[in-house]
């Protein structure tokens, strides 16, 4: 009875823990969106906001990484989401993040800190691709 009980407050100090880093992972991400992208809407719930796939085609198309931004709808309907997020696919394949469909209905369903864990893969993937560019310009201008 002991060890159950034991287990049981270790497992609740984890989940915490875990919640805990997933509440400061999204508060991180939306300052990104908000203060930095500053996207065509002000995120208050990534779940929300991000459910038909539009808003991450609109940072995709800040950072150049997509050309076809006019091929996104900003709907809720779900041919629009598959829509948008077939695209998606696409750019993000390019950026060595996988999209796996059980993530994408998860998304689409508004499933909690799934949409937040792509945020994060997304701005990092960007993040490493602006040092490499400003890595190619420096040697390029030869300061």
């Amino acid at each position: 009875m002991i060890i159950r009980i034991y287990k049981l407050i270790n497992s609740n100090k984890l989940l915490k823990n875990i919640t805990k880093n997933i509440i400061i992972m999204a508060n991180l991400i939306i300052n990104w969106l908000n203060n930095e992208i500053k996207l065509s809407k002000k995120i208050h719930i990534i779940e929300e906001d991000f459910a038909n796939g539009f808003l991450f085609g609109e940072i995709m198309s800040k950072y150049n990484q997509i050309n076809n931004f006019s091929e996104y709808r900003n709907k809720e309907d779900l041919n629009s989401k598959i829509n948008n997020f077939k695209l998606i696919e696409k750019a993000f394949r390019e950026l060595s993040i996988k999209l796996e469909r059980a993530k994408l209905e998860d998304i689409i369903n508004k499933k909690r800190g799934i949409a937040t864990r792509y945020l994060y893969q997304l701005k990092m993937a960007l993040s490493k691709k602006e040092i490499y560019f400003d890595t190619i310009m420096i040697k390029k201008c030869k300061f």
